[in-house]
Protein backbone atom coordinates (compact mmCIF):
# COMPACT_ATOMS: atom_id res chain seq x y z
CA UNK A 1 0.00 0.00 0.00
CA UNK A 2 1.38 3.66 -0.80
CA UNK A 3 0.13 7.05 -0.14
CA UNK A 4 1.76 10.23 -0.66
CA UNK A 5 1.17 13.97 -0.71
CA UNK A 6 3.28 16.48 -2.72
CA UNK A 7 4.00 20.09 -2.05
CA UNK A 8 4.13 22.24 -5.03
CA UNK A 9 4.04 25.14 -6.49
CA UNK A 10 2.56 27.42 -9.67
CA UNK A 11 5.69 26.88 -11.87
CA UNK A 12 6.28 24.99 -15.02
CA UNK A 13 9.98 23.45 -15.07
CA UNK A 14 12.73 22.12 -13.81
CA UNK A 15 10.90 21.54 -10.69
CA UNK A 16 6.74 21.66 -9.67
CA UNK A 17 7.47 19.17 -5.99
CA UNK A 18 9.50 20.74 -3.53
CA UNK A 19 9.02 17.70 -1.29
CA UNK A 20 7.33 14.72 -1.53
CA UNK A 21 6.23 12.69 1.31
CA UNK A 22 5.18 9.26 0.86
CA UNK A 23 4.12 6.05 3.58
CA UNK A 24 4.60 2.47 2.28
CA UNK A 25 3.40 -0.60 4.17
CA UNK A 26 3.77 -3.66 3.08
CA UNK A 27 1.21 -7.19 4.29
CA UNK A 28 1.30 -10.58 4.04
CA UNK A 29 -1.80 -12.77 2.92
CA UNK A 30 -3.14 -15.64 4.45
CA UNK A 31 -1.92 -18.36 2.21
CA UNK A 32 -1.31 -22.36 2.37
CA UNK A 33 0.75 -24.25 0.63
CA UNK A 34 -0.22 -27.82 -0.21
CA UNK A 35 2.37 -30.67 0.33
CA UNK A 36 4.35 -32.06 -2.74
CA UNK A 37 6.59 -34.81 -4.01
CA UNK A 38 9.75 -32.94 -2.37
CA UNK A 39 7.80 -31.19 0.55
CA UNK A 40 5.93 -33.89 2.61
CA UNK A 41 4.34 -31.45 4.89
CA UNK A 42 1.75 -28.39 3.89
CA UNK A 43 2.47 -24.89 5.27
CA UNK A 44 0.29 -22.24 6.19
CA UNK A 45 0.97 -18.27 6.52
CA UNK A 46 -1.66 -16.47 9.30
CA UNK A 47 -2.31 -12.80 6.95
CA UNK A 48 0.33 -10.67 8.61
CA UNK A 49 -0.35 -6.64 8.69
CA UNK A 50 2.20 -3.51 8.36
CA UNK A 51 5.37 -5.99 8.07
CA UNK A 52 7.26 -3.38 6.71
CA UNK A 53 6.38 0.28 7.22
CA UNK A 54 8.43 3.16 5.29
CA UNK A 55 7.82 6.48 5.77
CA UNK A 56 10.11 9.43 3.45
CA UNK A 57 10.30 12.46 2.45
CA UNK A 58 12.07 13.30 -0.65
CA UNK A 59 13.30 16.49 -1.76
CA UNK A 60 13.03 17.79 -5.48
CA UNK A 61 14.16 21.38 -6.25
CA UNK A 62 15.47 23.28 -9.64
CA UNK A 63 16.31 26.50 -10.85
CA UNK A 64 16.55 27.99 -14.56
CA UNK A 65 18.78 31.37 -15.42
CA UNK A 66 18.29 33.09 -18.56
CA UNK A 67 22.30 33.95 -19.74
CA UNK A 68 21.73 36.11 -22.53
CA UNK A 69 18.34 37.94 -20.97
CA UNK A 70 16.32 37.54 -24.51
CA UNK A 71 15.00 34.04 -23.08
CA UNK A 72 17.53 32.46 -26.15
CA UNK A 73 19.92 30.41 -23.84
CA UNK A 74 18.91 29.20 -20.76
CA UNK A 75 20.93 27.18 -17.94
CA UNK A 76 19.42 24.82 -16.07
CA UNK A 77 19.99 22.46 -12.89
CA UNK A 78 17.66 20.01 -10.49
CA UNK A 79 18.19 17.68 -7.81
CA UNK A 80 15.80 15.09 -7.26
CA UNK A 81 15.11 12.28 -5.03
CA UNK A 82 13.04 9.08 -5.58
CA UNK A 83 12.20 6.62 -3.12
CA UNK A 84 11.70 3.28 -4.99
CA UNK A 85 8.07 1.39 -4.65
CA UNK A 86 7.73 -1.26 -1.81
CA UNK A 87 6.87 -4.41 -3.86
CA UNK A 88 5.02 -7.16 -2.91
CA UNK A 89 7.82 -9.63 -3.27
CA UNK A 90 9.84 -8.15 -0.66
CA UNK A 91 7.28 -8.57 1.62
CA UNK A 92 6.36 -12.10 0.50
CA UNK A 93 10.35 -13.90 0.62
CA UNK A 94 9.21 -13.68 4.52
CA UNK A 95 6.07 -15.84 3.56
CA UNK A 96 6.35 -19.32 5.19
CA UNK A 97 4.18 -20.48 2.27
CA UNK A 98 6.41 -19.00 -0.28
CA UNK A 99 8.81 -19.77 -3.17
CA UNK A 100 10.62 -23.52 -1.80
CA UNK A 101 13.47 -25.02 -3.79
CA UNK A 102 15.84 -27.95 -3.16
CA UNK A 103 18.88 -27.96 -5.44
CA UNK A 104 21.07 -31.29 -5.98
CA UNK A 105 23.58 -32.43 -7.56
CA UNK A 106 22.23 -34.19 -10.99
CA UNK A 107 23.73 -38.12 -11.57
CA UNK A 108 23.10 -38.71 -15.43
CA UNK A 109 23.16 -42.16 -14.57
CA UNK A 110 22.32 -43.53 -18.18
CA UNK A 111 23.46 -40.29 -20.31
CA UNK A 112 20.87 -39.55 -21.60
CA UNK A 113 20.47 -36.28 -20.62
CA UNK A 114 17.12 -36.44 -19.25
CA UNK A 115 16.71 -36.12 -15.26
CA UNK A 116 14.53 -38.70 -13.29
CA UNK A 117 14.24 -38.98 -10.08
CA UNK A 118 16.19 -41.67 -9.18
CA UNK A 119 19.03 -39.39 -10.54
CA UNK A 120 19.46 -37.19 -7.21
CA UNK A 121 22.49 -36.74 -6.02
CA UNK A 122 23.87 -34.88 -2.97
CA UNK A 123 21.73 -32.08 -1.60
CA UNK A 124 23.52 -28.90 -2.50
CA UNK A 125 21.31 -26.16 -1.44
CA UNK A 126 17.60 -25.41 0.41
CA UNK A 127 15.78 -22.12 0.09
CA UNK A 128 12.75 -22.97 2.00
CA UNK A 129 11.10 -20.15 4.22
CA UNK A 130 9.06 -23.16 5.67
CA UNK A 131 11.73 -24.75 8.01
CA UNK A 132 13.52 -21.67 8.20
CA UNK A 133 11.58 -18.45 8.87
CA UNK A 134 12.71 -15.54 7.21
CA UNK A 135 12.90 -12.19 9.34
CA UNK A 136 13.29 -9.06 7.81
CA UNK A 137 15.59 -6.19 9.20
CA UNK A 138 13.42 -3.81 11.53
CA UNK A 139 16.02 -1.34 10.27
CA UNK A 140 15.42 -1.84 6.80
CA UNK A 141 15.91 1.03 4.30
CA UNK A 142 14.22 1.81 1.82
CA UNK A 143 15.75 2.18 -1.47
CA UNK A 144 16.44 5.88 -3.42
CA UNK A 145 17.71 7.31 -6.16
CA UNK A 146 19.24 10.68 -6.23
CA UNK A 147 19.49 12.19 -9.32
CA UNK A 148 21.58 15.33 -10.83
CA UNK A 149 20.74 17.25 -13.75
CA UNK A 150 22.83 20.35 -15.17
CA UNK A 151 22.10 21.42 -18.81
CA UNK A 152 22.29 24.54 -21.04
CA UNK A 153 19.61 24.94 -23.98
CA UNK A 154 20.05 27.41 -27.21
CA UNK A 155 17.27 28.19 -29.52
CA UNK A 156 18.73 27.87 -32.54
CA UNK A 157 15.88 29.36 -34.40
CA UNK A 158 12.28 30.27 -34.14
CA UNK A 159 10.51 26.85 -32.56
CA UNK A 160 14.06 25.03 -32.72
CA UNK A 161 16.33 24.65 -29.99
CA UNK A 162 19.10 21.99 -28.73
CA UNK A 163 20.06 21.05 -25.29
CA UNK A 164 23.43 19.77 -23.89
CA UNK A 165 22.63 17.73 -20.42
CA UNK A 166 24.50 16.11 -17.56
CA UNK A 167 23.26 13.55 -15.35
CA UNK A 168 24.48 11.85 -12.94
CA UNK A 169 22.31 9.39 -10.78
CA UNK A 170 23.00 7.17 -7.92
CA UNK A 171 21.07 4.32 -6.39
CA UNK A 172 21.51 3.30 -2.84
CA UNK A 173 20.17 0.99 0.05
CA UNK A 174 19.53 -1.70 -2.17
CA UNK A 175 19.04 -4.54 0.02
CA UNK A 176 19.73 -8.41 -0.19
CA UNK A 177 18.79 -11.88 1.51
CA UNK A 178 21.61 -13.68 3.14
CA UNK A 179 22.46 -16.17 5.82
CA UNK A 180 22.70 -14.97 9.02
CA UNK A 181 24.14 -18.54 9.79
CA UNK A 182 27.63 -18.10 7.65
CA UNK A 183 30.81 -16.86 8.51
CA UNK A 184 34.45 -16.58 7.15
CA UNK A 185 34.93 -19.74 9.84
CA UNK A 186 33.02 -21.85 7.83
CA UNK A 187 34.88 -21.82 4.99
CA UNK A 188 37.75 -24.11 4.40
CA UNK A 189 40.79 -23.75 2.33
CA UNK A 190 41.51 -26.69 -0.06
CA UNK A 191 44.81 -26.45 -2.21
CA UNK A 192 44.87 -28.60 -5.34
CA UNK A 193 46.57 -29.29 -9.01
CA UNK A 194 45.46 -27.79 -11.91
CA UNK A 195 45.44 -31.32 -14.14
CA UNK A 196 46.06 -29.08 -17.54
CA UNK A 197 44.25 -30.01 -20.51
CA UNK A 198 44.01 -33.94 -20.43
CA UNK A 199 42.76 -33.44 -17.15
CA UNK A 200 44.72 -36.19 -15.62
CA UNK A 201 46.85 -35.54 -12.58
CA UNK A 202 50.57 -35.91 -12.51
CA UNK A 203 51.51 -35.85 -16.18
CA UNK A 204 53.39 -33.31 -18.38
CA UNK A 205 50.73 -31.12 -18.85
CA UNK A 206 49.77 -29.93 -14.94
CA UNK A 207 49.35 -26.34 -13.82
CA UNK A 208 50.11 -24.46 -10.92
CA UNK A 209 48.32 -24.78 -7.56
CA UNK A 210 44.89 -23.81 -7.26
CA UNK A 211 43.00 -23.00 -3.89
CA UNK A 212 39.52 -23.25 -3.69
CA UNK A 213 37.04 -23.01 -0.58
CA UNK A 214 34.28 -25.40 0.40
CA UNK A 215 31.68 -24.50 2.69
CA UNK A 216 30.95 -26.86 6.00
CA UNK A 217 28.78 -29.58 5.43
CA UNK A 218 26.37 -28.74 8.07
CA UNK A 219 25.98 -25.53 6.66
CA UNK A 220 25.55 -26.30 3.12
CA UNK A 221 21.73 -26.96 3.10
CA UNK A 222 20.62 -23.81 5.11
CA UNK A 223 18.36 -21.51 3.63
CA UNK A 224 19.09 -18.00 3.38
CA UNK A 225 17.11 -16.22 6.44
CA UNK A 226 17.34 -12.71 7.01
CA UNK A 227 16.32 -9.39 4.83
CA UNK A 228 18.90 -6.50 5.45
CA UNK A 229 20.23 -3.22 3.49
CA UNK A 230 23.06 -4.47 1.94
CA UNK A 231 25.82 -2.14 2.91
CA UNK A 232 28.13 -0.24 0.67
CA UNK A 233 26.07 -1.08 -2.46
CA UNK A 234 25.35 1.23 -5.16
CA UNK A 235 24.58 1.77 -8.50
CA UNK A 236 25.68 4.55 -10.31
CA UNK A 237 24.72 6.00 -13.57
CA UNK A 238 26.31 9.74 -15.40
CA UNK A 239 25.45 10.46 -18.82
CA UNK A 240 25.82 13.20 -21.31
CA UNK A 241 22.80 13.81 -23.82
CA UNK A 242 22.32 16.21 -26.86
CA UNK A 243 18.95 17.24 -27.59
CA UNK A 244 17.59 19.26 -30.67
CA UNK A 245 13.65 19.58 -30.39
CA UNK A 246 11.28 21.13 -32.76
CA UNK A 247 7.61 22.83 -31.21
CA UNK A 248 4.58 21.92 -32.91
CA UNK A 249 3.83 24.52 -34.97
CA UNK A 250 2.32 24.18 -38.53
CA UNK A 251 1.33 20.62 -38.03
CA UNK A 252 4.56 18.85 -37.19
CA UNK A 253 6.94 18.45 -34.40
CA UNK A 254 9.94 16.47 -34.00
CA UNK A 255 12.55 15.35 -31.41
CA UNK A 256 16.07 13.74 -31.89
CA UNK A 257 18.62 12.79 -28.86
CA UNK A 258 21.96 11.08 -28.59
CA UNK A 259 23.32 9.94 -24.90
CA UNK A 260 26.92 8.83 -24.08
CA UNK A 261 26.82 7.23 -20.61
CA UNK A 262 28.69 4.87 -18.27
CA UNK A 263 27.30 2.75 -15.56
CA UNK A 264 28.90 1.45 -12.31
CA UNK A 265 28.37 -0.55 -9.30
CA UNK A 266 30.08 -0.66 -5.83
CA UNK A 267 29.85 -3.55 -4.25
CA UNK A 268 30.98 -2.55 -0.66
CA UNK A 269 32.46 -4.00 2.68
CA UNK A 270 33.04 -7.46 2.61
CA UNK A 271 32.62 -8.05 -1.45
CA UNK A 272 35.40 -9.82 -3.12
CA UNK A 273 35.81 -9.92 -7.03
CA UNK A 274 38.34 -12.15 -8.60
CA UNK A 275 40.45 -10.80 -11.24
CA UNK A 276 40.63 -12.77 -14.43
CA UNK A 277 44.31 -13.92 -15.74
CA UNK A 278 42.59 -11.92 -19.49
CA UNK A 279 42.45 -8.23 -18.34
CA UNK A 280 45.12 -7.49 -20.89
CA UNK A 281 43.67 -9.19 -24.05
CA UNK A 282 41.48 -7.33 -26.56
CA UNK A 283 38.97 -10.28 -26.98
CA UNK A 284 37.84 -12.69 -29.73
CA UNK A 285 34.89 -11.38 -32.30
CA UNK A 286 34.21 -14.60 -33.70
CA UNK A 287 33.55 -16.51 -30.73
CA UNK A 288 34.56 -20.32 -29.80
CA UNK A 289 33.52 -23.30 -28.64
CA UNK A 290 34.32 -24.79 -25.20
CA UNK A 291 34.72 -28.37 -24.62
CA UNK A 292 34.64 -29.79 -20.81
CA UNK A 293 35.07 -33.21 -19.87
CA UNK A 294 34.65 -34.03 -16.34
CA UNK A 295 37.24 -35.39 -13.61
CA UNK A 296 37.26 -39.56 -14.48
CA UNK A 297 34.54 -38.97 -16.39
CA UNK A 298 32.52 -39.02 -13.91
CA UNK A 299 29.37 -36.71 -13.94
CA UNK A 300 29.12 -36.27 -10.07
CA UNK A 301 32.74 -34.72 -10.27
CA UNK A 302 33.60 -31.67 -8.86
CA UNK A 303 36.22 -31.00 -11.05
CA UNK A 304 36.62 -30.92 -15.02
CA UNK A 305 39.05 -30.10 -17.63
CA UNK A 306 38.75 -27.65 -20.81
CA UNK A 307 39.76 -26.48 -23.97
CA UNK A 308 39.05 -24.60 -26.46
CA UNK A 309 37.41 -26.83 -29.25
CA UNK A 310 37.05 -24.51 -32.56
CA UNK A 311 38.29 -21.18 -32.62
CA UNK A 312 35.65 -18.64 -35.10
CA UNK A 313 38.00 -17.29 -37.99
CA UNK A 314 37.77 -15.47 -41.52
CA UNK A 315 40.48 -18.41 -42.51
CA UNK A 316 41.07 -15.89 -45.73
CA UNK A 317 42.01 -12.60 -43.63
CA UNK A 318 42.78 -13.78 -39.89
CA UNK A 319 46.63 -14.10 -38.68
CA UNK A 320 47.09 -18.38 -38.61
CA UNK A 321 49.21 -17.88 -35.68
CA UNK A 322 47.63 -15.63 -33.10
CA UNK A 323 43.86 -15.75 -34.46
CA UNK A 324 42.92 -18.71 -36.81
CA UNK A 325 44.09 -20.99 -33.79
CA UNK A 326 42.11 -23.92 -35.60
CA UNK A 327 43.84 -23.61 -38.39
CA UNK A 328 39.99 -23.04 -40.91
CA UNK A 329 39.50 -23.22 -44.00
CA UNK A 330 37.03 -22.05 -47.06
CA UNK A 331 35.05 -25.15 -46.14
CA UNK A 332 34.73 -24.78 -42.84
CA UNK A 333 35.58 -20.91 -42.00
CA UNK A 334 32.71 -19.57 -39.10
CA UNK A 335 32.00 -17.05 -36.77
CA UNK A 336 29.56 -16.18 -33.86
CA UNK A 337 28.44 -20.37 -33.01
CA UNK A 338 24.96 -19.87 -31.25
CA UNK A 339 23.72 -23.17 -31.20
CA UNK A 340 24.94 -26.55 -30.50
CA UNK A 341 23.23 -29.95 -31.04
CA UNK A 342 24.36 -33.77 -30.61
CA UNK A 343 22.68 -36.13 -32.93
CA UNK A 344 20.40 -38.38 -31.26
CA UNK A 345 21.62 -41.77 -29.88
CA UNK A 346 19.49 -43.55 -30.85
CA UNK A 347 20.99 -43.77 -34.85
CA UNK A 348 24.29 -44.66 -35.48
CA UNK A 349 25.15 -40.18 -35.94
CA UNK A 350 24.71 -39.90 -32.05
CA UNK A 351 26.76 -43.09 -30.90
CA UNK A 352 30.76 -43.59 -29.77
CA UNK A 353 31.51 -40.05 -30.94
CA UNK A 354 28.21 -38.35 -31.66
CA UNK A 355 28.23 -35.97 -34.71
CA UNK A 356 27.74 -32.15 -33.22
CA UNK A 357 25.83 -29.73 -35.32
CA UNK A 358 26.81 -25.98 -35.01
CA UNK A 359 24.91 -23.26 -36.05
CA UNK A 360 25.60 -19.33 -36.40
CA UNK A 361 24.25 -16.26 -35.54
CA UNK A 362 26.80 -13.58 -36.71
CA UNK A 363 27.11 -9.88 -38.33
CA UNK A 364 30.97 -10.25 -37.46
CA UNK A 365 31.52 -12.45 -40.67
CA UNK A 366 28.53 -11.98 -43.20
CA UNK A 367 30.74 -9.78 -45.72
CA UNK A 368 32.12 -13.51 -46.65
CA UNK A 369 29.11 -15.59 -46.44
CA UNK A 370 25.59 -15.63 -44.43
CA UNK A 371 24.67 -17.63 -41.42
CA UNK A 372 25.33 -21.15 -41.89
CA UNK A 373 25.62 -24.62 -39.73
CA UNK A 374 28.88 -26.89 -40.42
CA UNK A 375 28.87 -30.66 -39.19
CA UNK A 376 31.81 -31.71 -36.63
CA UNK A 377 33.32 -34.43 -34.97
CA UNK A 378 34.25 -33.13 -31.69
CA UNK A 379 37.46 -34.85 -30.59
CA UNK A 380 38.70 -35.03 -26.92
CA UNK A 381 39.78 -32.63 -24.60
CA UNK A 382 43.33 -32.24 -24.47
CA UNK A 383 43.81 -33.43 -28.58
CA UNK A 384 45.58 -30.33 -29.00
CA UNK A 385 48.10 -28.11 -26.76
CA UNK A 386 48.76 -24.76 -24.80
CA UNK A 387 49.31 -21.69 -26.76
CA UNK A 388 50.14 -18.23 -25.63
CA UNK A 389 48.72 -16.03 -28.49
CA UNK A 390 49.64 -11.70 -28.98
CA UNK A 391 46.36 -9.86 -29.59
CA UNK A 392 46.68 -6.35 -31.83
CA UNK A 393 44.14 -4.12 -30.39
CA UNK A 394 42.81 -0.94 -32.98
CA UNK A 395 45.43 1.14 -31.92
CA UNK A 396 48.57 -1.08 -32.32
CA UNK A 397 48.53 -1.66 -28.55
CA UNK A 398 49.76 -5.52 -27.96
CA UNK A 399 48.63 -7.99 -25.18
CA UNK A 400 49.56 -11.88 -24.97
CA UNK A 401 46.99 -14.50 -23.45
CA UNK A 402 47.68 -17.97 -22.45
CA UNK A 403 44.85 -20.60 -24.09
CA UNK A 404 44.01 -23.99 -24.94
CA UNK A 405 43.53 -25.33 -28.17
CA UNK A 406 41.74 -28.41 -29.37
CA UNK A 407 43.61 -30.21 -32.16
CA UNK A 408 43.56 -28.27 -35.47
CA UNK A 409 40.22 -28.83 -37.85
CA UNK A 410 40.22 -30.47 -40.86
CA UNK A 411 37.84 -31.66 -43.62
CA UNK A 412 37.56 -34.75 -41.70
CA UNK A 413 36.18 -33.27 -38.77
CA UNK A 414 34.31 -30.11 -39.58
CA UNK A 415 32.69 -29.49 -42.80
CA UNK A 416 30.55 -26.57 -43.79
CA UNK A 417 26.69 -28.71 -43.96
CA UNK A 418 24.43 -25.60 -45.54
CA UNK A 419 24.10 -21.89 -45.66
CA UNK A 420 20.94 -19.73 -44.98
CA UNK A 421 19.98 -17.27 -46.86
CA UNK A 422 20.66 -13.67 -46.41
CA UNK A 423 20.15 -12.10 -43.12
CA UNK A 424 18.93 -15.32 -41.34
CA UNK A 425 20.25 -16.76 -38.32
CA UNK A 426 20.09 -20.53 -37.92
CA UNK A 427 18.65 -21.81 -34.98
CA UNK A 428 16.66 -24.69 -33.71
CA UNK A 429 17.55 -28.44 -35.21
CA UNK A 430 16.63 -31.80 -34.23
CA UNK A 431 15.85 -34.86 -36.55
CA UNK A 432 13.70 -38.29 -36.21
CA UNK A 433 14.76 -40.98 -34.36
CA UNK A 434 16.39 -42.90 -37.25
CA UNK A 435 18.57 -39.57 -38.34
CA UNK A 436 17.25 -39.72 -41.75
CA UNK A 437 16.06 -36.48 -41.76
CA UNK A 438 17.02 -33.55 -39.96
CA UNK A 439 14.63 -30.41 -39.31
CA UNK A 440 16.50 -27.12 -39.21
CA UNK A 441 15.21 -23.53 -38.18
CA UNK A 442 15.46 -20.21 -40.53
CA UNK A 443 15.15 -17.49 -38.63
CA UNK A 444 14.19 -14.11 -39.69
CA UNK A 445 15.43 -13.97 -43.77
CA UNK A 446 16.07 -10.24 -45.04
CA UNK A 447 15.76 -9.49 -41.67
CA UNK A 448 17.53 -5.87 -43.00
CA UNK A 449 15.37 -5.41 -46.13
CA UNK A 450 11.75 -3.27 -46.20
CA UNK A 451 7.94 -4.52 -47.17
CA UNK A 452 8.08 -2.00 -50.25
CA UNK A 453 12.07 -3.68 -51.14
CA UNK A 454 12.83 -6.72 -49.45
CA UNK A 455 16.59 -7.84 -49.27
CA UNK A 456 15.44 -11.72 -49.67
CA UNK A 457 12.51 -13.79 -50.96
CA UNK A 458 13.19 -17.05 -49.44
CA UNK A 459 11.80 -19.56 -49.29
CA UNK A 460 9.46 -17.95 -52.27
CA UNK A 461 12.88 -17.93 -54.10
CA UNK A 462 14.02 -21.42 -53.00
CA UNK A 463 12.72 -23.41 -55.74
CA UNK A 464 14.00 -21.13 -58.87
CA UNK A 465 16.28 -18.60 -57.51
CA UNK A 466 13.92 -15.98 -58.50
CA UNK A 467 10.74 -14.49 -56.88
CA UNK A 468 8.52 -11.09 -57.87
CA UNK A 469 9.60 -8.12 -56.46
CA UNK A 470 7.52 -7.76 -53.27
CA UNK A 471 7.35 -11.03 -51.78
CA UNK A 472 8.62 -10.76 -48.24
CA UNK A 473 11.13 -13.30 -46.56
CA UNK A 474 9.19 -15.88 -43.93
CA UNK A 475 10.97 -17.97 -41.21
CA UNK A 476 10.63 -21.52 -41.81
CA UNK A 477 11.36 -25.09 -40.51
CA UNK A 478 13.53 -27.13 -43.31
CA UNK A 479 12.94 -30.79 -43.71
CA UNK A 480 16.51 -32.41 -45.00
CA UNK A 481 17.04 -35.64 -46.46
CA UNK A 482 19.82 -37.56 -48.02
CA UNK A 483 19.41 -38.69 -51.97
CA UNK A 484 20.36 -42.43 -50.94
CA UNK A 485 17.86 -42.45 -47.98
CA UNK A 486 20.92 -42.93 -45.27
CA UNK A 487 21.36 -41.22 -41.85
CA UNK A 488 22.06 -37.02 -42.02
CA UNK A 489 25.75 -36.35 -41.48
CA UNK A 490 27.51 -39.60 -42.45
Amino acid sequence: MRRGFSSSRDSEEPASEPARWDWQANSLAGVSATQSRYFSEAVTQAETGNLITWNTIAPRFGAIYDLTGDAKTLVKASYSRYFWQLWTDKGSAASVAGDRSLRYQWLDLNGDRNFTTNELGTLLAVDDPATRQVTIDPDLKPTRTDEFVAGITRELMADTSITASFMSRKDTDLDWRINTALSPADYTPVVGTDPGPDGVLRTADDGGALTFYEISAAKRTLSPNFITTRPGFEQVYRGLELTVNRRLTNRWQAVGSVTIGQQKETYGPGASVVAANNTAQFGNPNGHIIRLRETGDDPAATGFAWDIFLFGADSIDADPANVNLSGLTASNDFSSPDGLWFARPQNASGLVKPILWIETDDGAFTDRTNNQMLVAIPGSVGDGSAKTITNVGAGGATATQATRVGAAATDATLRRFLVGPIGCEITGVDSTPDGRTLFVGIQHPGEEGTTAAPDSHWPDSQATGTAGATVRPRSAIIAITKNDGGVVGL
